[in-house]
């Protein structure tokens, strides 16, 4: 759950500093952060598990998220991204991705 919530805040700063909220979303990042963190959670769930169930490492499974989070979150790709803070915060949400598929993936393993 911890990872959880550390996603939430990372996709939280991520979307104030991209400007990606909309004004309600403004109102309630809060909430929005955990909301986006909960769907994109679901996702990642669903990964780990195949993966596993495909005989996969958590090394696999890691390399294979962390690609793939690298080809979605990617600066470059959004020229009006161009402050440090906002790079900064999709760096952070990429790293909160790989604790959260590595914590799931040691929980589903152990």
């Amino acid at each position: 759950m911890q990872a959880k919530f550390a996603m939430g805040e990372a996709f939280k700063k991520m979307a104030l500093l991209t400007n990606s909220f909309t004004e309600k979303g403004k109102a309630n990042s809060d909430v929005v952060g955990m909301q986006m963190a909960q769907q994109i959670s679901v996702s990642l769930d669903d990964m780990v598990s195949q993966g596993l169930q495909h005989d996969g490492t958590c090394e696999q499974i890691l390399q294979y998220s962390d690609r793939r989070t690298a080809e979605l979150f990617n600066p470059d790709k959004d020229p009006s991204i161009t402050s440090a803070a906002a790079k900064r915060s999709i760096e952070n949400a990429k790293t909160s991705i790989h604790d959260y598929v590595a914590a799931q993936c040691e929980n589903l393993q152990g």
